[in-house]
């Protein structure tokens, strides 16, 4: 997702505000998208392709579309081709290639005027992007390295919710206003098509449906919001995580969306601050949502199969919606959830082992332990000292 200053340039050059356009050929393609699916994260996505593109070929949506076929494909193959050798990722290339036949498609490029686009090969189970993803015991230490409470809660929260960065970004404190002034210890974490208005990706495929906090993420949470609401009154419309960015006054900073490089700072920065991870540079937020997929899967929990799914967000066969009991208005939200099962449901997940076998002192021991030795690597203080 291109940042506020790329996404205006883009815009402003494909002439594109919300769903219109002042070009005919890229009006007909948001059409189509339009009534396929209306989503502002693909519709947004297009856009960046179909700007890159056009100024790769220096022309402008319109005039391309005007163009013969042979000629289009020359055009869209050398952009291929460019943006491999780039060093951009084979399925990146590959979604690329699908959207720009949508829109040559949409623009009259079909039946005996088909492109001829050859298929960018990407081998079975490829990555471009290696990832490391940390056991339950190195995110614990990954938290206690996190450098403050709020870092720390997000740390915790985001591996024991296994949302998705876009989603986790886009929660609100109304969202867990409820739950964090009750006495419960599991605090729920609602997903809902909503959350898109703020973020576009937040809310994946328009999926409704929720996860939790573990006990000590839900210990870190009202830790940080403790201290967070003694400089003033947490507002509902606030995000739960805001970007802390001083150039803004904090009263606009609260109800500003956070960037995506946020969660990602601080999960790579606490992954190299903890000394147990070597392969840090390969640890990011996706990978913690897989460690929490480790813990939904443990042997020790017995968690259905099908309630599994649903925590992680998966689109779920039709006939078991009215199973989590989608459709109940609550909260605000137009999708909302059964209380009932949310309550079975949060029995189920808090059975899960999401704790560290041993106290809370031997971890912090440990964290301690660790980031002395990272400061005798580094020869910052002599050794009789740190021996100390």
């Amino acid at each position: 997702m291109p940042d506020k200053k790329a996404l205006w340039s883009t815009e402003r050059f494909l002439r594109v505000e919300d769903w219109v356009s002042g070009y005919s050929s890229v009006q007909r393609f948001l059409d189509h998208l339009s009534r396929k699916s209306r989503s502002d994260s693909s519709r947004l996505l297009f856009c960046e392709i179909l700007y890159k593109f056009c100024k790769k070929v220096a022309s402008d949506p319109d005039a391309i579309a005007s163009h013969g076929k042979d000629e289009v494909e020359d055009l869209v193959h050398g952009y291929l081709d460019w943006i491999k050798s780039a060093g951009i990722s084979l399925k990146r290339v590959k979604t690329e290639r699908s959207f720009l036949i949508s829109f040559f498609r949409e623009n009259g490029f079909k039946r005996e005027k088909e492109l001829d686009i050859e298929v960018y090969h990407v081998p079975a189970r490829y990555r471009k992007r290696s990832e490391y993803i940390p056991s339950k015991e190195e995110v614990y230490a990954m938290a206690e390295s996190a450098g403050s409470i709020r870092n720390r809660a997000i740390i915790l929260c985001l591996f024991s919710s296994g949302l998705r960065n876009a989603t986790f970004r886009a929660l609100l404190y109304s969202d867990v206003k409820s739950d964090i002034e009750s006495d419960t210890d599991t605090v729920m974490a609602p997903v809902y098509p909503e959350m898109k208005s703020r973020i576009p990706k937040a809310c994946k495929s328009s999926i409704p449906y929720y996860t939790f906090f573990s006990p000590q993420a839900t210990e870190a949470l009202r830790a940080y919001l403790k201290e967070r609401s003694r400089k003033r009154r947490i507002e509902d419309d606030e995000y739960l995580f805001p970007p802390d960015d001083r150039r803004v006054p904090s009263e606009r900073r609260a109800k500003s969306s956070p960037s995506r490089t946020l969660v990602q700072v601080v999960v790579k920065d606490s992954a190299r601050r903890c000394g147990r991870i070597e392969r840090w540079q390969d640890v990011y937020p996706h990978t913690l949502r897989k460690t929490f997929e480790s813990v939904l899967r443990s042997p020790d929990g017995g968690l259905d199969i099908k309630v599994q799914e649903f925590l992680m967000g998966h689109l779920l066969p039709g006939a078991q919606d009215p199973y989590f009991g989608s459709g109940v208005q609550v909260r605000g939200s137009t999708v909302g959830f059964d209380d009932r099962l949310v309550e079975q449901i949060r029995v189920q997940y808090a059975d899960l082992p999401w704790g560290l076998v041993g106290s809370g002192e031997q971890v912090r021991k440990q964290a301690a332990k660790d980031q002395l030795r990272i400061l005798e690597a580094l020869d910052i203080f002599p050794k009789e000292e740190l021996r100390c």
